[in-house]
């Protein structure tokens, strides 16, 4: 490849992860955050490297993390900078991009996103697999708190004859002497 052929425009193009900083002072990649002076010769080297050349391989489809950037964001915890929160698995996942790339293509989240599209599609509140059951609880718990508010018993405070009790008789305990 000869430098005077090539535009930095078309190495642009070619190579997504390349986009200019604010400044357009320098060409920075996304991927690796490595900053690059506006320079065709510099810009090959860097593409022909072993770094960019790992990361590419590495490196998951952006127009698929971007589809699925609305469960990957940045989490609440400020310990975990270095990670991203999952929404729908409830899960933290590391920025890689090899870490992200498994995760999508991971069994528990396959079966999340498959369930938040059937609920999107029937206009039901979607609630994340690990959630469902403390969700049940807590409606199952409304419904017998007002039923039991009716209902004013002493029955809670008294065990019942029939319960056998399972407490340590201290009194009843024979130790053998050798």
């Amino acid at each position: 490849m000869q430098s005077n052929d090539i535009s930095i425009e078309q190495l642009l193009k070619k190579y997504s992860s390349l986009k200019f900083n604010d400044t357009k002072t320098r060409i920075v990649c996304e991927w690796t955050g490595h900053e690059i002076p506006v320079n065709v010769n510099s810009i090959l080297s860097y593409v022909n490297g072993n770094k960019y050349k790992q990361i590419m391989k590495k490196n998951i489809d952006s127009v698929k993390l971007k589809e699925m950037s609305e469960f990957l964001v940045t989490p609440k915890n400020t310990k975990r900078i270095n990670q991203l929160f999952c929404n729908l698995t409830l899960k933290h996942v590391n920025k890689r991009p090899d870490h992200i790339e498994n995760h999508l293509n991971g069994r528990r989240f396959q079966k999340a996103y498959n369930h938040w599209i059937y609920c999107k599609e029937n206009n039901i509140k979607f609630v994340p697999f690990s959630k469902q059951l403390t969700f049940k609880k807590n409606d199952e718990s409304d419904s017998d708190a007002e039923s039991q508010i009716s209902q004013d018993s002493m029955s809670d405070l008294f065990p019942s004859k029939n319960k056998k009790s399972y407490g340590f008789h201290i009194g009843k305990c024979k130790f053998s002497k050798r």
